[in-house]
């Protein structure tokens, strides 16, 4: 309901009242955050710290989440904004994204989405070390998985470049 809500045009209070019915239906469920977020971006319905704010809160309120949901609410900013996510969308803190994202990683080890979206954030904010670990866990560029999240393999190889070069 909240991504047709981003469709039409259904005013912010309907779309949060989806998203108060959505969580009350399942806390865990990630999915009904996503939507918001999507609906809060800028292209649509929102702001930057609309967005920004959202993920601080939703991480906040729901403990049973935590930075994981923080982490999945970036990721629908940092999807349309690849390398300019730190200056398009300045509120998000690296610290939890990642924070988030190690925890998806222990709860599901090794899954390709989760370290292609640890190197993106980490090339997008700089974050050498980490970015280095998920590229070697990757390996080689996936025709498959890549272009969901660098778009181009060049994306991707600029990355490990980067990422993988000797101080």
């Amino acid at each position: 309901m909240i991504d047709l809500c981003r469709e039409i045009g259904c005013p912010r209070a309907e779309a949060e009242r989806f998203l108060q019915i959505g969580s009350r239906i399942n806390v865990r469920y990630e999915g009904v955050y996503v939507a918001m977020a999507t609906y809060l971006l800028p292209r649509w319905h929102g702001s930057p710290e609309d967005v920004a704010r959202f993920a601080k809160q939703s991480a906040d309120s729901n403990p049973g989440l935590g930075d994981v949901v923080y982490a999945r609410i970036a990721t629908v900013a940092l999807l349309i904004e690849g390398k300019d996510f730190p200056t398009k969308m300045p509120g998000f803190e690296w610290s939890r994204i990642r924070s988030g994202l190690m925890e998806i990683d222990r709860q599901y080890p090794d899954a390709a989405r989760t370290q292609h979206l640890l190197a993106r954030f980490a090339f997008a904010y700089r974050d050498k070390a980490t970015a280095k670990v998920a590229l070697l866990r990757l390996g080689a560029w996936d025709p498959v998985e890549g272009p969901g999240y660098w778009w181009t393999a060049r994306n991707f190889a600029s990355a490990q470049k980067w990422a993988l070069s000797v101080p």
